[in-house]
């Protein structure tokens, strides 16, 4: 699976809003390059699911100074920098041909290369993510960790990956063909680094994958 959905991580969805039912599955392709990395877990804090927003403007998520906010603002700060990564995620995915992940990524950072490798791939094998609009996508992040300074987040995440990942106008009577319509929950931590000002995902490490069932649900 195109780990667009969690390219989210760095790319990880994938989706088919709608093919009028004229989708066809399409033959065994090799695999693209795998957004996921090696990983160490994370402690654990319940917290309602988020649906994964389509791809909209997201709002600004600057921040003049992290150590005179409470710990609890600061949390909020970074959950909603979080929903704003995943926004242009979904963008950058669904038009891999104008994406920019510069704009969205820590510089220098392991996820920033592996969206550039991700995305570079998407535009050579002309394929798309598109949301899942009967299932969507949801994400639950389960706990955030500060350093001292309150400059990087850890966060534990729960994805629940339903995308669909696909060759537009493909077939023999333009209709689309299906590359990937598996649905994942994974296991994620993420890290955010404060940089001038604004909260950016700088890297993100797979901890488990499982298929079929969403794992996400109640926590």
């Amino acid at each position: 699976m195109l780990k667009l959905k969690t390219f989210a991580g760095a790319l990880t969805l994938v989706l088919l809003a709608s093919c009028g039912g004229s989708a066809k599955k399409a033959a065994p392709v090799a695999p693209p390059v795998s957004l996921a990395i090696a990983t160490t877990a994370a402690p654990t804090t319940a917290v309602p699911p988020t649906t994964l927003p389509a791809g909209t403007a997201p709002p600004t998520t600057a921040v003049p100074t992290t150590t005179t906010m409470s710990l609890q603002d600061l949390e909020k700060v970074v959950r909603q920098a979080q929903v704003e990564y995943w926004v242009d995620a979904r963008r950058c995915t669904a038009a891999p041909i104008s994406c920019d992940p510069v704009s969205f990524s820590a510089g220098d950072s392991p996820l920033r290369a592996k969206l550039l490798e991700s995305t570079k791939e998407l535009v050579e094998k002309k394929w798309v993510v598109r949301r899942n609009e009967s299932d969507p996508s949801v994400a639950v992040v389960e706990s955030i960790v500060f350093n001292d300074k309150r400059t990087v987040a850890k966060l534990k995440e729960c994805l629940w990956d339903t995308a669909i990942l696909l060759q537009p106008n493909a077939g023999p009577n333009g209709e689309d063909i299906i590359v990937d319509e598996s649905k994942l929950s994974f296991e994620n931590t993420v890290t955010m680094v404060l940089s001038d000002g604004k909260w950016l995902a700088s890297d993100r490490r797979q901890m488990s994958e499982h298929e079929g069932a969403n794992e996400c649900t109640g926590r």
